[in-house]
Parts: structure tokens; C-alpha cells; sequence
């Protein structure tokens, strides 16, 4: 009888113990899943938070290496930020208001040559006629200034509000970010009391490689973007692509959400396209930005990719694909960015929990 009922109590614990990881991996999705739901009132948090989780290797490795304590390691990091952003602000903020101005100027003609193509009246026109027609009327002018007194008035309120929930906002994160930064190890250990004893070694385990996928998957996404941005730019800028800087730096944000940098693409060829002057410049105007974008995205998929993220992301291309799109069917923007490595997370805890009990238990059949 011993023998018989020695299979039976080994098959008992293993389905409690898998039942036991399984619930925990469980709680902690849907405990994600709360989060999200109320992102709008967490948003500074959560935004200190991925700060704090995108930085924290370094203060790790100050930590290690020279014994710099983590609060000072964070603030280091946030001067060098807050630097950064002034150089930016500095050398690159004028060109992008340059070229964002020249894009509102150049807006009308580009939509009337749209108009045009398609079929139909220009709006222009229409509307420079309307503006004029009502010039000669004054007792339709004053409503118009009313109007625009009470836009104005609106804009102003607006605006003030903006700043002041900006300068709020952008406090939060600071301070979350440095708390977060300083305290990472007293965090974790405060979750680590709460995993079940039994199975604590296995969830640590599962959960250190889960993180690290997540963490080298955002943290290149985020380097790579700067260098596909240069890349753009520069290329755009000698295709002589009009805001070739701005349309790069947008183009390099899309491009952190795998496939999307494909609009990017799409909104320069439209762009270059209605600045061509002849059907003998179109084909130029079409060919070179087209270029310039696929030896960036080459060097992405077959030089940066795998210089930075090494060998700790094994996903098919076709459940990247599938994993972007049903991130932002579930969540917009941000899903499409948090689908790959939650597809990470489910690989790794399918081959580490979830297949090895599924092959003892067939094997045992």
C-alpha cells in the first residue's frame, strides 16, 4: 500500500504546488491589472516608479562598485537628466519651434494640394473669402472679436492650469522617482515576506528573469530610439526632407513600439511627396526618405537590437506582431509598448512553472 500511495501523495503535492505558483503569478497580473485601472490617479507614481525600475542597474552598480549611497546615486542621475533636458532645450527646442512654424505656414498649401487631388474646392480660398467678406460687415465683426476675446480668455485659463498641474505633476515624479531609486532593496524585501515559503526560491526565481526581460527590453527600446532619432534625422536631412528633425525625433518615439515607426515613415513620403514640384521630383522626393528609413530599420533589427539586448529576448517576430496588437486593443499606446514583455513574462513563466509540471504530469500517466 505504501508503494501505491506514494505516487498519489507526490501527484497531490505537485498539483498544489503548481496551483500555488500559478495563483501567485495570478494575483500579481491582476494586481497589475488594478493598477492600470486607476493609472490616471497613480500616474506620477507609477511614472517615478519606471523611472526608479529604468535606472536602478546603475545605482545598483554604484552601490557595488564604489559605495555611493543610493540617494546620492539618484540625484546624480536626476541633474545629469535635468541637464540633458536644458541642452536639448538649448541647441534643440529652436529648431523644432522653427520647423513647426514653417509646417503651420506651409499647412494651408499642403491641404489644398490634398483638395485638389481628391476632387475637391480648395478651402483656402473659401475661407480667405469668408474672412473677407466679413471685414466689410461690422456687425459681424464684433461678434468675431467677442469670439475671440472669450477664446483667448479660455486659452489663458487653460494655460495657467496646465502649468500649474505640470509643475505639480513633474514634482510627484521627482520625488517618487528618488524614493523609489534609494528604497528599491527595502521594497523588495517588503513583497518578498508576502510569497508563500514554500515556493519563495521558485517565484524569486521566475519573477529576477522576468524583470531582467522586461528591463533589457525597455531600457534598449529607449537607447536605440536616440540612435534610430540620429540616424533619421541625419539621413532625412541630406534626402532634403522638409522638418527632417522634427519629423526624425517623432519617427524615433514610434520606432520604441516595434512596428510603429512604419507612420513615421508614412507621414514623410506624404509630406515630400506634396512638396514636390514636378512628376519628375516625386520619384526623388518618394525614393530617399525611403532609403534613409530602411538602413534605419536594418541597423535596428541587425545591429543595435542584438548588440543591446543580447540573447534574453527570444520572441517569435509573429508573436511580437501579435503581442503589439493586442496591447493596443487593450491599453492604446502604452499597451503596444508594455505587449512584448508581458509576452516575455508568459514565456518565461510557461517554460519555468507551467511546462515542467505539465511534462511530469504526462510523464507519470
Amino acid at each position: 500500500m505504501a508503494d501505491v500511495d506514494k505516487p498519489v501523495g507526490t501527484e497531490g503535492a505537485l498539483r498544489r504546488s503548481f496551483f500555488a505558483v500559478l495563483a501567485g503569478f495570478l494575483f500579481f497580473f491582476m494586481l497589475l491589472g488594478l493598477v492600470w485601472v486607476v493609472r490616471g490617479l497613480l500616474s506620477p507614481v507609477l511614472v517615478g516608479f519606471f523611472l526608479a525600475y529604468i535606472c536602478n542597474p546603475v545605482v545598483n552598480w554604484a552601490q557595488g562598485r564604489w559605495r555611493v549611497p543610493r540617494l546620492v546615486t539618484a540625484s546624480l542621475l536626476l541633474l545629469i537628466f535635468v541637464a540633458v533636458l536644458a541642452a536639448i532645450g538649448i541647441w534643440l527646442v529652436p529648431l523644432a519651434v522653427e520647423q513647426i512654424s514653417q509646417f503651420v505656414q506651409q499647412f494651408p498649401d499642403y491641404l489644398e494640394k490634398v483638395m485638389r487631388f481628391v476632387g475637391r474646392g480648395a478651402p483656402v480660398e473659401d475661407l480667405r473669402e469668408q474672412v473677407a467678406e466679413a471685414a466689410g460687415q461690422p456687425e459681424k465683426v464684433l461678434p468675431m472679436v467677442l469670439g475671440g476675446v472669450r477664446t483667448g480668455f479660455g486659452i489663458f485659463t487653460t494655460t495657467v492650469s496646465m502649468l500649474t498641474y505640470m509643475t505639480i505633476y513633474v514634482t510627484l515624479v521627482v520625488v517618487f522617482f528618488v524614493t523609489f531609486c534609494s528604497r528599491m532593496p527595502d521594497i523588495k524585501s517588503w513583497c518578498r515576506q508576502f510569497l508563500p515559503h514554500t515556493h519563495r526560491d521558485e517565484i524569486l526565481t521566475t519573477v529576477q528573469k522576468i524583470s531582467d526581460a522586461a528591463g533589457v527590453f525597455l531600457r534598449t527600446r529607449l537607447v536605440i530610439a536616440v540612435l534610430v532619432g540620429l540616424v533619421l534625422s541625419a539621413g532625412w536631412a541630406l534626402a532634403g526632407v522638409p522638418y527632417w528633425f522634427l519629423l526624425g525625433c517623432a519617427t524615433a518615439l514610434l520606432n520604441i513600439i516595434p512596428f510603429a515607426a512604419a507612420v513615421g515613415w508614412i507621414i514623410v513620403l506624404i509630406i515630400s511627396g506634396l512638396g514636390a514640384d514636378s512628376m519628375a521630383g516625386l520619384l526623388p522626393a518618394l525614393l530617399w526618405p525611403t532609403v534613409v528609413y530602411a538602413v534605419a530599420q536594418f541597423l535596428d533589427g541587425w545591429v543595435f537590437s542584438p548588440w543591446l539586448e543580447g540573447d534574453q529576448l527570444h520572441i517569435h517576430p509573429v508573436v511580437v506582431l501579435f503581442a503589439v496588437l493586442a496591447g493596443g486593443a487593450i491599453a492604446g499606446a502604452f499597451g503596444m509598448l508594455l505587449g512584448i514583455p508581458v509576452a516575455a513574462a508568459w514565456q518565461i513563466f510557461f517554460g519555468d512553472v507551467v511546462k515542467p509540471r505539465l511534462m511530469h504530469w504526462a510523464s507519470s500517466r
